[in-house]
């Protein structure tokens, strides 16, 4: 999914049209239902997807936003960690 807008690089920003950095965040807010699941040592995945029904973004997600609004690409974003819990696609694509 790469942009719609036409990059213009240049040898300074190594021909990707971007320059500089910006961040890519996920903060879990640790409510009362996920505290519970942690004290049960729950499975993250479960975690998981309890912080998400609660409006948690992941790392994912925000950095899916930043290419939408043109900040970054998406071979950016999926350079991020291999290991990056990956939510179901069409939670994060609509």
């Amino acid at each position: 999914m790469e942009s719609n807008k036409s990059l213009i690089g240049c040898p300074s920003c190594g021909g990707t049209g971007f320059s500089g950095r910006i961040g890519v965040f996920e903060c879990l807010y640790v409510s009362n239902a996920i505290r519970k699941l942690l004290f049960q040592e729950t499975p993250v995945q479960f975690i998981r997807e309890q912080a998400h029904k609660e409006g948690m973004e992941s790392l994912l997600e925000d950095g899916i936003q930043k290419v939408r609004k043109g900040l970054t690409t998406m071979k950016e974003i999926a350079s991020l960690s291999s290991d990056m819990p990956m939510p179901m696609p069409n939670e994060v694509l609509n």
